[in-house]
Parts: C-alpha cells; sequence; structure tokens
C-alpha cells in the first residue's frame, strides 16, 4: 500500500500513521508499582465476581472510588467518627481505575464494615466479625472470596463460623503485623488462607508475622494506594498483601474444597524448599491463571 502511494505521490512522502504518548508536565515521577510485575497479574483481569471485604468505612465519594461498584454496609455499630484510612486503602488497590491501578476494577465490591476506632486506633470485636461473617454469607450473589485485613486473639466462636463460611467460599486472612512467631486470627484457623507480606524482590517484611498457618506470600511493602481523603501513599503490611491474594482467590474462581492444589499451582517457592513458616508456599503467582468475564 505505502509503495503505491509512493509511487503515485512521491512528493508527499506518504508513511504509516504511528502512534504518539503524550509525555507527562509534571516533573514528579509515578510512583513505582511493582507489585503487579511480581505476581504477574495479567491485562486486563475482570471478571462478573463479587468480593466480600470485613473492614472499616470506605470511602466511595473519592473521584477514584465514585463510579466503582462499591456497597457499604454497616454492621459495627458505627458510634465513632470514621476513620475511612484503611478500608480505602485496601478498596482502591482491588478497584481503583487509576493510580493505584486496581486489580479488579470492575468487580462488586461488597464491605462490610465492621471496625470502630478510638485513641488508639481502628478496632473490631468478636460480635462484629461474626455479624459480618453472618452478613456475608447472606449475600446474594455469593461472594467469590472474602478479605479479611485484621488480626488478634482467638475465638472458639469466630472459628465455629469460619468453619461454615469456608465451605461456601475462600476466605484470605493477614498474618499479621507484629513480627511475632505465631500467625493471628483468623488466618490461624483452619481452612483460611493465611497471607504475610514480601517487597518488590520477593523477600518478607520483617515485621510479617510467621508460623506454619502462614499459606503463601505477596506484596505487601511500599505498595502505592490511596488514603482515606483520597491522597496517595506508600502502605506496608500483611493487610495490604491479603487483598492480592484474595483478588486470585475470586478471578481465578477457586473452590474451596481443593484449596490446598489451588494455592500450591499459584505460588512460587521462596526461602526453604517447600512450605515453610515465612513465605508459606512461596510467592504469589497469577500467570495464565486470571480468568476473563468468568470463563
Amino acid at each position: 500500500m505505502i509503495a503505491e502511494l509512493v509511487a503515485q505521490w512521491p512528493s508527499a512522502q506518504p508513511e504509516i500513521n504511528q502512534r504518539f504518548a503524550a509525555l507527562a508536565a509534571s516533573g514528579t515521577p509515578a510512583p513505582a508499582e511493582y507489585a503487579r510485575a511480581l505476581i504477574a497479574w495479567p491485562e486486563p483481569c475482570v471478571g462478573p465476581v463479587r468480593i466480600a471485604m470485613l473492614d472499616g468505612p470506605v470511602n466511595a465519594a473519592l473521584p477514584s472510588l465514585a463510579d466503582r461498584n462499591i456497597r457499604v454496609t454497616q454492621i459495627s455499630p458505627g458510634e465513632s467518627e470514621p476513620n475511612y484510612h484503611h478500608g480505602t486503602a485496601l478498596a482502591a488497590v482491588l478497584v481503583s481505575p487509576g493510580s493505584p491501578l486496581g486489580l479488579l476494577p470492575d468487580v462488586d465490591l461488597a464491605v462490610g464494615v465492621v471496625m470502630e476506632s478510638d485513641d488508639d486506633g481502628p478496632y473490631t470485636t468478636t460480635e462484629w466479625v461474626l455479624r459480618g461473617l453472618d452478613w456475608a454469607l447472606g449475600l446474594e450473589p455469593r461472594p467469590s472470596a472474602l478479605n479479611l485485613s485484621f488480626g488478634g486473639p482467638r475465638s472458639a466462636q469466630m472459628q465455629r463460623a469460619l468453619e461454615v463460611i469456608t465451605q461456601a467460599f475462600p476466605v484470605a486472612a493477614a498474618a499479621g503485623n507484629e513480627g511475632h512467631k505465631q500467625v493471628a486470627y483468623p488466618a490461624s484457623y483452619p481452612g483460611v488462607v493465611g497471607v504475610t507480606a514480601v517487597d518488590a524482590k520477593g523477600r518478607r517484611w520483617p515485621r510479617a508475622n510467621t508460623g506454619r498457618e502462614v499459606s503463601i506470600a505477596a506484596p505487601g511493602v511500599e505498595v502505592w494506594t490511596l488514603d482515606g481523603a483520597g491522597r496517595g501513599y506508600y502502605a506496608n503490611g500483611t493487610s495490604i498483601a491479603t487483598v492480592f491474594v484474595t483478588a486470585a482467590l475470586a478471578s481465578a474462581s477457586a473452590n474451596p474444597r481443593s484449596l490446598d492444589e489451588w494455592i500450591t499451582a499459584h505460588a512460587i517457592d521462596a526461602g526453604p524448599a517447600g512450605r515453610d513458616p515465612e513465605y508459606g508456599h512461596g510467592v504469589l503467582s497469577m500467570r495464565r491463571h486470571c480468568t476473563r468475564n468468568g470463563t
């Protein structure tokens, strides 16, 4: 085609219509978002799935979240001043369409608010979590995965409730950020996927709890996200890492009855050979395993 145009109009110098990118006007470099590359998250990775999350309130009015499919249900009393920081940070990693680029921007995100705040920061209780688990189990359509980015002591009631929940859909929970040699609950309960945090080089975050209940590792060090006011910042913690695993479980339609097989297939071994208390089965990897449009 080009040769024909040159022959007909040699002085016009015809050529292919190429594409040029707009150059940023700001001198501030873009934030480093290594996490998607580290776990080989596909582009695009969307599907008709629902994720449930028990956490603090999400500031769904932010420009980055306002047009997302976020439904917030108040489960705790709601008597304290809303602290949007934690819940919004997790939601942005999941569904933000810009910076950060959410893992599943079109997912239906159901948020059960189980946290209040006092001078020590956000907290929840056994009662509120149990109510939240009951709420999650009653959602229609049923969630593809449940995210629990909080931790504390053992509760027999919570364990019983999660025995039921984990038969219905997979649950990912944070290992904890105290640097203890004991994984926090609910991540320590049988059937729950306990998640630890690694950095851009796949190294375990030193403050992450360790123990035989650790199932898998995911990005959780210097992960770019949004605070409750919509400001970007780099977040650390097993809470953030858990969101990556929850998104992976949901998008890959993991079957709770074959969860161990799914984890083994979606982890690249790290640390000592085989499963270990620092990395579990290894670092999350989504190569060729993220579905699109539910297929």
